[in-house]
């Protein structure tokens, strides 16, 4: 009896290493009968588990940097993309100014001269049909002083009159559209440019935000 018994102990005991050691994963676990094979399964056990694991870990971590691309090209969109909604607008985006001189946009009426030429994370989009515009722009603090020899400054009344026409994309501020607020000089400073419009002789304006370093421009 007594032999029995530690026969009995014994197999659960290797039972139980099988357990810890092997990861049977879409196979089952090493029973009691076949320990008492003289071919055990605990090794094709042990072995289809570890493969079936290594199978997953490397589908798991395709799928995390799949998931991981698809994500940053959906953050790219969503800040460079066009969000206007309308028929005949198109949209351009441009590292930085002499990238946008070297792709023709200066020299086609897009992109002003006017710009500093140290600028940089360009937005520009207009409307073909009414030929309405909005530009947005980083630039150094050290280009400030030439921007403000530049531009002409808008008195308060004329500021109040200004309605900029509503544009929806994530580069362009929400506080920018419609009617402008009573408040809204404390955030931005507005300048004429003093450069009319490529095709139609429209006045061209422009809010800097000197706080943070980036300007918008409208016609």
């Amino acid at each position: 009896m007594r032999g029995e018994k530690k026969t009995e102990q014994a197999r659960r005991r290797k039972k139980r290493v099988i357990r810890e050691n092997y990861y049977p994963i879409g196979s089952r676990l090493a029973t009691l009968e076949d320990l008492d094979k003289k071919e055990p399964v605990t090794t094709v056990v042990g072995v289809r588990g570890q493969e079936a694991s290594k199978s997953i870990k490397s589908r798991v971590k395709y799928i995390i940097l799949v998931s991981a691309m698809l994500a940053g090209i959906g953050v790219w969109y969503a800040s460079h993309a066009d969000k206007s909604g309308k028929e005949g607008v198109q949209y351009s985006y441009y590292d930085s100014y002499s990238e946008a001189v070297s792709k023709g946009a200066v020299q086609g009426g897009w992109i002003p001269r006017y710009l500093p030429d140290s600028a940089y994370d360009i937005h520009e989009m207009h409307d073909l049909k009414t030929n309405s515009g909005w530009i947005s722009f980083k630039f150094p603090p050290s280009a400030r002083n030439k921007m403000m020899e530049r531009y002409s400054p808008l008195q308060d009344k004329r500021i109040k009159r200004i309605s900029i026409e509503g544009v929806k994309t994530p580069w362009w501020p929400a506080d920018l559209n419609g009617q402008l607020s009573a408040g809204i000089a404390r955030k931005y400073s507005f300048y004429l440019t003093g450069r009319s419009s490529y095709r139609e002789g429209l006045d061209e304006y422009i809010a800097v935000d000197w706080v943070n370093s980036r300007a918008y421009v409208w016609r």
